[in-house]
């Protein structure tokens, strides 16, 4: 079976992770706002206690999140291995 690109795991600190960014895209959050960056990332593995969905909204070009939610999941969104 082919690997997922999604839930495979890399070693991080001698331990196995899984941080990988779904997809990101640019939004306006109301009329005459600047535009945002929302990302979409999946975090998992040993590092984590449990495999979330972590969904931000950071300035466009910024590192800090203005807003963030985490979402656990057990099955992976692409090929729905169990996480």
């Amino acid at each position: 079976m082919e690997k997922c690109e999604f839930c495979s795991r890399k070693v991080l600190f001698g331990k196995k992770d899984m941080s990988n960014l779904l997809g990101a895209r640019p939004v306006v959050l109301a009329k005459g706002d600047p535009v945002k960056r929302l990302e979409l990332w999946l975090f998992g593995g040993e590092v984590d206690e449990q495999s979330v969905l972590h969904i931000g909204i950071s300035d466009y070009g910024g590192e800090e999140n203005m807003m963030e939610m985490n979402i656990p999941i057990n099955y992976c969104p692409r090929c729905g291995k169990k996480l």
